[in-house]
């Protein structure tokens, strides 16, 4: 699996950009946050894996604990 390292926002915005370098100035990896994205953020958060703050205008907009969906099975490699 192949580790990536955030470089910084989209120009609009709407996605995050992601690198294979640590502490590259640009990246051609792009993920554009959806529910999903979130809930596993907060799923890890949950699990202590680090930790994770929502503003509470935020956290209240997340369906209710146990709609997450089921964490994906590392790839071989």
């Amino acid at each position: 699996m192949q580790q990536l390292h955030l470089v910084g926002f989209t120009t609009d915005f709407k996605g995050l950009i992601f690198s294979t370098r640590q502490g590259a100035k640009s990246g051609s990896f792009v993920v554009r946050p959806n529910e999903a994205v979130v809930h596993a953020l907060v799923e890890l958060a949950r699990r202590g894996v680090f930790e994770f703050t929502l503003p509470n205008e935020l956290a209240s907009l997340l369906p209710a604990t146990g709609s997450a969906p089921h964490p994906v099975a590392d790839e071989p490699g």
